[in-house]
């Protein structure tokens, strides 16, 4: 009798970390992807007309959805900063810079004189990225990811969440099917940097480094030109599109699949940390506290 009472249990779980799993792709996929729709009205409602500003708009009903998910499904959101992780960020910053190295022994790069740096605009838009990273970090590896791997596995559940990772970004108007594949990759590397670091915090030091580099300290986004803020280089990607020569600059870049293929490889070995992530206790397990007049 215990046995059959086991298995039901068993199967119970399985049924609602399921319907959970299910439930936070629909709010960090499907949500994650409105954001991109609604933003522009909301920022004309409430007169928002800079690009940090709506950006800023954008990146906290990200991590709203996050935490409001979170605590819907009571899944807590596991930063995990590790004394070894904390080498995230410079890594992030030096992973970048290697993709443009690549690109610059091809002859492919072309340094601008930097533009002029004022202290204000380059420091809000250094929290912009800042933010940015630790929205989509918090939503998809903090909230969606950790409930992936409780109903499907960790192999499934990180490769689902960069997959809809990928979807957000595809709705946000990435369209280069090598973009695409840098994006997934991209999602691939910040999931395994946040199971074997047992939170999301490593994973949104790698995302701020990639991507405050680009924009802010190479000057590479947008592509040809730099960012509104200036930068402290001005490097123009002008080959092909497969070597960053378009629009959407080092996201359609071969070099940067190959930088980001090097940053997976580590971690495909690295045993999980058994802390945070899909790890922590299932909170929805736990039975909610009496309340008392």
């Amino acid at each position: 009798m215990a046995d059959k009472l086991s298995v039901a249990d068993s199967h119970e779980d399985a049924e609602d970390a399921t319907l959970r799993a299910l439930v936070a792709l629909v709010i960090a996929v499907g949500g994650g992807a409105a954001v991109f729709l609604i933003v522009g009205p909301i920022a004309d409602g409430l007169r928002i007309t800079s690009d940090v500003g709506v950006n800023a708009l954008g990146n906290l009903v990200w991590l709203a959805l996050a935490v409001v998910g979170a605590l819907a499904l009571r899944q807590r959101l596991a930063l995990s900063f590790t004394p070894l992780g904390m080498a995230a960020l410079p890594a992030g910053i030096v992973a970048y810079g290697l993709a443009v190295a690549l690109i610059a022994i091809s002859g492919h790069t072309r340094l601008q004189p930097a533009p002029k740096l004022a202290a204000g605009p380059y420091l809000a838009a250094t929290l912009g990225f800042i933010l940015g990273a630790f929205a989509e970090e918090a939503l998809f590896r903090g909230f969606l990811q950790p409930l992936l791997r409780r109903a499907w596995g960790t192999a499934t559940g990180v490769i689902a969440a960069a997959v809809g990772f990928t979807i957000v970004h595809f709705v946000g108007g990435w369209r280069d099917p090598i973009s695409l594949a840098n994006i997934g990759m991209a999602g691939l590397w910040f999931g395994l940097l946040a199971v074997r670091t047992g939170g999301f915090g490593v994973p949104f030091l790698a995302h701020a480094g990639w991507n405050w580099s680009e924009a802010l300290l190479f000057g590479a986004s947008p592509n040809p030109g730099h960012d509104a803020a200036g930068s402290l280089l001005d490097v123009d990607l002008t080959g092909p599109a497969w070597l960053g020569g378009s629009g959407d600059g080092m996201n359609s870049a071969l070099p940067a699949t190959i930088v980001l293929a090097l940053m997976i490889a580590p971690l495909l070995f690295w045993p999980p940390r058994r802390s945070g992530d899909a790890l922590t206790p299932d909170l929805s397990r736990r039975p909610m506290p009496e309340l008392r007049p």
